[in-house]
């Protein structure tokens, strides 16, 4: 990704991601600014409580894919978080089915010499059980996002773990693990949470090197994949084996899900291009789901996240 915008920002993209690779080809180019360039066509607009968002897209068929994003409100650390949410990481994903791998909504966490894959929805449990993992000593090549190819092998997605202040309850462990300065921090999140009603209810952005893991990752073929799913009609955990078919399906659906904004175009250009994306992905996940066992895991969409977080642990073998 190649990215233009204030010097905060570019701190902040570079705290997120790492710091740019000139040797790499950019496959995205972004700039995100107060307002877009005179005669630039709004193709998307968003928003979130108090921040707003307009995009502009170039075409479609271009190599490297841009956009320009204009953002509005404050703070203004809300508002990147949801443009990288919404467009920068959905546009990265497009990115990569072009360039052969899917970036997979899933956390992958090293065992038995592959990785385990967990595949879920936003707020699944996903990040609460990798920073176990890690405080564990175990290795996490992500915790909501991985690269995927068709052979079955698993990549890092260079990507900073996001918690929340319940953090403090689901994963007491790993919460002992990180400094001083950072487990004050959840506590002021939590404090802030609380005091408006869950209005604000800000995340942080950590390192895996603050739970005890490493940034300098390689890839891994995958071992054990696990969906993760929130039933309302549920009363205690159940699992059941996935066929490849079935997990295909969740995933595409789930990736479906983290583009909703891209898929509100009007472009025959770009709905050209998801269509086309959505296709590749679906074969490279029909050959690379079938290299190793799949199982769901169902969990009451009734219980808090203790009582989920410490139940999906306890499934996948992290305690």
């Amino acid at each position: 990704m190649e990215l233009t915008g204030s010097r905060a920002l570019l701190r902040h993209f570079s705290a997120e991601y790492g710091a740019p690779d000139a040797s790499r080809p950019v496959r995205v180019a972004i700039s995100i600014r107060d307002r877009l360039p005179n005669g630039a066509v709004v193709d998307l607009r968003g928003g979130h409580k108090t921040v707003t968002w307009s995009v502009s897209l170039g075409e479609a068929g271009t190599d490297p894919l841009h956009a320009t994003v204009t953002l509005r409100g404050r703070p203004r650390w809300f508002g990147v978080s949801l443009v990288r949410g919404f467009i920068v990481e959905p546009l990265i994903s497009l990115a990569c089915a072009i360039g052969g791998r899917v970036l997979l909504p899933a956390a992958a966490i090293a065992e038995n010499g592959g990785v385990l894959l967990v595949i879920g929805r936003s707020r699944s449990g996903k990040s609460s059980v990798s920073v176990r993992a890690l405080a564990l000593g175990r290795k996490v090549l992500g915790d909501d996002q991985v690269l995927f190819d068709p052979r079955g092998m698993v990549s890092p997605f260079p990507r900073r773990i996001r918690v929340y202040d319940d953090l403090l309850q689901t994963s007491p462990m790993a919460v002992r693990a990180l400094p001083t300065g950072v487990r004050i921090g959840l506590e002021l999140r939590r404090a802030v949470r609380v005091a408006t009603r869950g209005f604000v209810a800000p995340s942080l952005a950590l390192s895996p090197t603050a739970f005890g893991g490493s940034r300098e990752l390689a890839e891994m073929p995958v071992h054990r994949i696990v969906v993760v799913r929130r039933s309302p009609t549920a009363r205690r955990v159940t699992g059941e084996r996935l066929s490849p078919d079935e997990v295909r399906a969740e995933a595409i659906e789930i990736l479906r899900e983290q583009r909703r904004s891209l898929n509100c175009l009007r472009r025959d250009d770009w709905l050209t291009l998801l269509a086309s994306v959505a296709e590749r992905e679906s074969a490279m996940l029909d050959m690379a789901l079938r290299a190793a066992p799949a199982y769901g895991i169902t969990l009451p969409e009734a219980w808090g996240a203790t009582s989920a977080v410490e139940a999906l642990a306890q499934a996948l073998d992290i305690t």
